[in-house]
């Protein structure tokens, strides 16, 4: 079984190639739909989509901008070439090569933060939500996008089957910049 995972809703771009062979890229940067394909490209070599037998793609939260560019790329992928589409969280995929107890969290800005806490059995002791980040309390392991760590096997048996790649929604958590202005203008 070939899984080629992706997550794009930080600053950090992953991709990893997990079954025969394993391989991953983690860089920072800030222009992931302009890159992502290259990446792809060249972590799969010479195997190519042919031998992928699924897609894992971070559905967030995160930046809006980079959940979407790494879901609609798995979507598509999946879809074009008939390959398998499997959802995991971003949250997760950041802090799965920790153990123990792990509180993670991504930058939301403004005071703010995307945020959860994994038990050592990597459910969710505290759910995943937005939340100032004076008001998150943590325990366990503290883990921010600065400490993103993946696990590729830990990541493909907690990754959830989207059964309709067309059906899969990214997990935002709150309402785009945009939105939030516009509402305060009704």
């Amino acid at each position: 079984m070939n899984s080629l995972i992706i997550d794009t809703s930080t600053e950090n771009l992953y991709v990893g190639l997990y079954g025969k062979e394993k391989k991953e890229i983690l860089e920072k940067g800030k222009n992931h739909a302009a890159v992502l394909m290259k990446k792809i490209d060249e972590i799969l070599g010479e195997a190519k989509l042919d031998n992928i037998d699924e897609i894992i793609v971070g559905i967030g939260p995160g930046s809006y901008t980079g959940v979407r560019v790494g879901v609609v790329v798995g979507k598509m992928l999946a879809w074009t070439k008939h390959i398998t589409l499997k959802k995991v969280s971003s949250l997760y995929i950041e802090c799965s090569g920790y153990d123990g107890i792990r509180s993670v969290s991504i930058d939301a800005r403004r005071g703010n933060a995307f945020c959860a806490i994994y038990d050592s059995d990597d459910s969710l002791i505290l759910e995943e939500a937005l939340r100032p980040i004076n008001e998150f309390t943590t325990a366990g392991t503290i883990i921010t996008e600065n400490e993103y760590k993946p696990n590729m096997e830990k990541i493909v048996k907690k990754a959830e089957l989207v059964t309709d790649p067309h059906s899969l929604v990214p997990n935002y958590l709150r309402k785009t910049e945009a939105e939030r202005n516009k509402n305060h203008e009704d």
